[in-house]
């Protein structure tokens, strides 16, 4: 009679627990892994109908160099392996992760049924991505060498900590040692920087004809970027317009404290006039065409992007996280990502809201 009991209490659990239906994918930037959104992913997954997928399709690191293109064909492969348990799909993707969600659009769609992989689009986010590029920066000569400065720390942190049992390596060897591996196998560490810096046509081809079409089919489209403070993807970029701060203030709404980083604020702005004012000409063509989809910007205000002034609000935007070790440890206490966790509370809101109408 016991065993019945619990036989017929498992059955009853089992068929009243809500199916997961909704699929969302986070996609990491340059020199990234899976767990950077992480702080994100546990706020989705409080929803017993949401299945986070966290991208480690382009780990490790030399993955995220050789191109948006390839990046995002990765990303599209790894959605193919899951898709058919889901209803609908949403991105988050977040700096250069916001190029490849959308290189990963124009791999997965189906245009006789606009569907991708077989799911109903629901969500389109980008945090800090560089949908102008990254030509425009806020801090002149000095943004390409942080842009390279985070990840030689980290590879060089990584080395020497992760192989306890062997003796520890020189950074010179072990970059030596790395750019023979990237040689021998043929990749181009050149790619994505060229993709970014829009030497290239990829950028472009993502912000017209089957890439701009499959973006449009997102009911809900919203992209996030500092008002200050971040030396990888400027404000422009990030919310494709040359607007300033003042003025993305005057045409927004300020949300709520609970959405905004504690003694900082967030503003919404769902329209905006002549993005592509003040732009340089290549840049003014991709906001045109990206203002024309149709997104909500919201403008994230830090009260300091960093310690002591510095610029480090582009992973405090997204409380990014990396798995336990050196590099974690770096990350949460020189730029004290936590500071971003009012703000991707807020984006969880958002995101679990639209998928309700589901």
């Amino acid at each position: 009679m016991k065993l019945l009991l619990l036989c017929s209490t498992a059955l009853l659990t089992t068929s009243t627990a809500p199916p997961q239906k909704h699929l969302v994918v986070l996609v990491h930037g340059l020199s990234g892994t899976a767990a950077d959104l992480g702080y994100l992913a546990r706020r989705l997954e409080a929803d017993a109908s949401v299945r986070v997928l966290a991208s480690g399709a382009n780990e490790p690191f030399p993955r995220t160099l050789d191109g948006v293109d390839a990046g995002g064909a990765r990303v599209a492969d790894e959605v193919r392996q899951v898709a058919s348990a889901y209803k609908t799909i949403s991105f988050v993707g977040n700096s250069l992760g916001g190029l490849y969600a959308r290189a990963a659009l124009r791999e997965l769609r189906d245009a006789e049924r606009d569907t991708f992989a077989g799911l109903t689009p629901a969500v389109f986010v980008t945090t800090a991505a560089p949908h102008l590029g990254a030509r425009q920066t806020q801090y002149g000569p000095l943004a390409p060498l942080l842009r390279i400065l985070p990840s030689f720390v980290a590879i060089c942190v990584e080395i020497k900590f992760r192989r306890p049992t062997r003796r520890p390596r020189s950074c010179h060897s072990s970059m030596a040692s790395l750019t023979h591996w990237l040689t021998s196998t043929q990749v181009s560490i050149a790619r994505s920087a060229k993709d970014a810096m829009l030497q290239t046509s990829t950028v472009a081809d993502l912000t017209c004809c089957e890439a701009l079409q499959a973006l449009a089919l997102f009911p809900r489209r919203r992209a996030y970027g500092s008002a200050s403070g971040d030396f990888m993807v400027p404000t422009a970029s990030a919310l494709f317009t040359a607007a300033s701060s003042d003025e993305l203030r005057s045409a927004g709404m300020r949300l709520g404290n609970e959405d905004a980083p504690e003694n900082g604020a967030a503003y919404l702005i769902r329209d905006l006039e002549g993005v592509e004012a003040k732009l340089p000409p290549q840049e003014a063509e991709l906001a045109k065409a990206l203002d024309g989809v149709g997104f909500e910007r919201v403008m994230i205000e830090f009260e300091s992007p960093g310690p002591l002034g510095t610029p480090f609000a582009h992973n405090k935007l997204v409380a990014l996280e990396r798995r336990p070790g050196p590099t974690a440890s770096l990350i949460k206490y020189l730029e004290l990502t936590a500071d971003g966790r009012p703000v991707m509370d807020g984006l969880a809101r958002y995101i679990l809201g639209e998928l309700a109408s589901f």
